[in-house]
């Protein structure tokens, strides 16, 4: 990959080659292995009960956190994939053909979700990487009543590959401070004890999470 894909439709012929190269597997959406893939949607559904909910995956490439879900006792009420790269559009409709996919989060249905994901989409180093990132969080945050969990490369890392976009997570922090006052980030989970954390889970609220004493 270069170091930065131009615009959108560089970015799906990009994953149209991963497709055509490795068809169905966690290496067609840029995961280094199917573990790593898992244990990140495990930190994402920290942010509360979903099961029976309404779930938006933002770029849900071939649908592989609503079979997440459905295998660990948390199957969704309605799922709603959004995805740009017709092979992986393709593959979730005929794989789930009860659930909806669309092509982008101006096709979405009318209701509102109940949380919204992003797991590996605001990863690639796009040359409007800031300005992707910042624009759907807010729209995603908009179309969810309860909230939204993504993740995002952190630039505290050993290295830092030309392909991937990285930010300070206290920036991320503080542009989702400036859409909601409930906000919460985590930067201590790692795939390796050998490696600094590389990652990080941003939980935003649409309302607080009340502590009673």
């Amino acid at each position: 990959m270069t170091s930065k894909i131009p615009d959108q439709n560089s970015l799906i012929e990009h994953y149209r080659s991963l497709y055509k190269e490795f068809g169905s597997s966690h290496n067609s959406v840029q995961y280094s292995s199917k573990e790593s893939q898992i244990f990140r949607y495990s930190q994402l559904i920290r942010i509360g009960a979903l099961k029976d909910k309404k779930i938006l995956d933002f770029g849900c490439g071939m649908a592989d956190f609503l079979q997440y879900l459905q295998e660990n006792d948390l199957a969704p009420d309605r799922f709603i994939g959004v995805e740009i790269v017709p092979e992986f559009l393709n593959h979730c409709v005929n794989l789930y053909p009860s659930h909806t996919f669309v092509s982008s989060l101006n096709n979405l249905p009318p209701d509102v979700v109940d949380y919204s994901f992003v797991s590996g989409t605001f990863n690639n180093n796009r040359i409007d990487a800031d300005h992707f990132w910042k624009t759907s969080v807010k729209k995603l945050f908009t179309a969810s009543s309860k909230g939204m969990s993504f993740n995002m490369m952190s630039k505290y890392v050993d290295y830092e590959s030309p392909g991937l976009y990285y930010v300070f997570p206290e920036d991320v922090y503080r542009y989702c401070k400036s859409i909601t006052p409930y906000v919460e980030i985590c930067n201590a989970y790692a795939f390796t004890r050998a490696k600094p954390p590389f990652e990080f889970v941003v939980n935003l609220y649409k309302n607080p999470k009340i502590c009673m004493s």
